[in-house]
């Protein structure tokens, strides 16, 4: 193998690696019992790329939910950005 067929391969690694890294912005409610509900995509990158993978793991979280007044409330319009 010649130096430039090694330059295209290590270019050709670098452009995959490009595409598979990412981010993607979330906005969502969490329930009075700590489920994640209404999960909006807010922006991506690259756009599109990430939005069913992110959308996903975030609807598995659970959080302990925010309590006034010895209740236990509903809280909205979180945000959170998942990088890959």
């Amino acid at each position: 193998m010649d130096s430039s067929t090694k330059q295209a391969t290590i270019t050709s690694s670098n452009q995959i690696s490009e595409i598979q890294n990412g981010w993607v912005q979330l906005s969502f409610d969490v329930s009075a019992s700590g489920d994640v509900e209404n999960i909006k995509i807010i922006d991506s990158y690259p756009a599109g790329r990430f939005d069913d993978e992110a959308v996903e793991a975030l609807a598995k979280w659970k959080y302990k939910p925010k309590v006034e007044n010895g209740v236990p409330v509903k809280q909205h319009n979180l945000k959170v950005q998942l990088d890959f």
